[in-house]
């Protein structure tokens, strides 16, 4: 007789989860809990009658091979993610948020966005943004960008994006961020990873053929361009030497025509800092790197001296380098808040 096939470990463990609510503590500490916790991503604030109206809000969060999936329920709010709450967390990751219920009212730096119910918003989480909901069920897909900007057609360019349900790949997104929050207590562990990749290749087709985005053969032929030359900047943001003329040569086009594609950026020599900023503030937050010192990570990242480095980074930071490595986000929690249960959801949200 053949003998049963034992199941690993894996198979048999339940996907991480947790739930966060503030019903734990009492009616007039319920918001300074909220505020504590979220703001491991953004900033809150409400109106003080919304505050005295026993405060409601919760977070039910599983983590899915290299994604996580939440369920946030709260009252009406205002949230902001500044370029200080950025450095201070040092997240760079794609949000996609379902509003089950209620909806949402946006600025950022190329507009505005209102968001209703049933839609789709995609937040790139190293951007600014200041938005307003309503009293709010909302569901999040939140995934890291390595994960998926090599799959989009624009990676850069997702920022604030809304998305009605009624285009059909939308709808195929929207109804699986559904069945994966009815399922997940049913997923095994090694069941999540298989998910996580058909997740993201699903979330980039959506993204990427949307009809939102329809563009005629130019513009695709000028969006394709603009990627290869972003490549390019990617692979040599060590160079000390890489600046527009270079970049120009390298890719084969006239300074005229670099302009011209990077000028909805704000100009190839601000969006060439912006990525060298952005993997300093990623090499500064990684725990491998936590006894480099900064005039590496600086030249590293493409800084010719240390000052340089340090005045830039404040500018976009409002923070210096090292400030910004004294602030750690996985250190344990210490405020009175502490015993909450389901808190992990922050410590997650930095480790994807």
């Amino acid at each position: 007789m053949n003998a049963r096939p034992t199941q690993t470990s894996g198979a048999q463990t339940p996907l991480p989860h947790a739930v966060f609510s503030v019903r734990d503590v009492s009616p007039k500490e319920r918001f300074g809990a909220w505020k504590e916790s979220i703001s491991c991503i953004f900033d809150v604030e409400t109106e003080r009658e919304a505050r005295r109206r026993d405060f409601d809000a919760q977070v039910e969060a599983s983590l899915l091979g290299d994604l996580m999936l939440a369920r946030t329920t709260s009252l009406g709010q205002s949230w902001t993610r500044s370029a200080s709450t950025i450095a201070r967390d040092g997240m760079d990751h794609y949000m996609i948020q379902l509003f089950v219920e209620g909806g949402m009212e946006a600025d950022h730096r190329h507009g505005n966005a209102s968001i209703g119910d049933r839609s789709l918003v995609v937040f790139d989480l190293s951007q600014e943004v200041i938005s307003q909901t309503s009293d709010f069920t909302n569901l999040s897909l939140i995934i890291p960008r390595q994960a998926l900007a090599r799959s989009l057609n624009r990676p850069d360019d997702q920022h604030m994006r809304s998305l009605r349900g009624d285009d059909p790949l939308v709808g195929l997104l929207f109804q699986h961020m559904l069945s994966l929050e009815k399922m997940r207590g049913a997923i095994s562990i090694p069941q999540a990873q298989e998910i996580s990749t058909a997740t993201v290749a699903l979330t980039a087709a959506c993204l990427n053929g949307s009809a939102s985005d329809d563009a005629g053969d130019q513009e695709g032929f000028e969006t394709a361009r603009i990627i290869g030359v972003k490549r390019l900047i990617e692979a040599n943001l060590d160079d000390f030497d890489l600046n527009a003329a270079r970049i120009a040569h390298m890719a084969g086009l006239s300074r005229t025509k670099l302009y011209s594609l990077f000028e909805p950026l704000g100009g190839v020599t601000a969006y060439l800092r912006e990525r060298r900023l952005r993997r300093a503030l990623s090499s500064l937050t990684a725990p491998r790197n936590r006894y480099k010192a900064i005039s590496e990570i600086a030249a590293t990242c493409g800084f010719a001296n240390e000052s340089a480095f340090s005045r830039a980074f404040r500018q976009r930071f409002d923070c210096s380098p090292s400030e910004m490595r004294r602030r750690d986000v996985g250190a344990p929690m210490t405020s009175h808040f502490e015993t909450l249960k389901g808190r992990r959801y922050e410590h997650w949200l930095h480790h994807l």
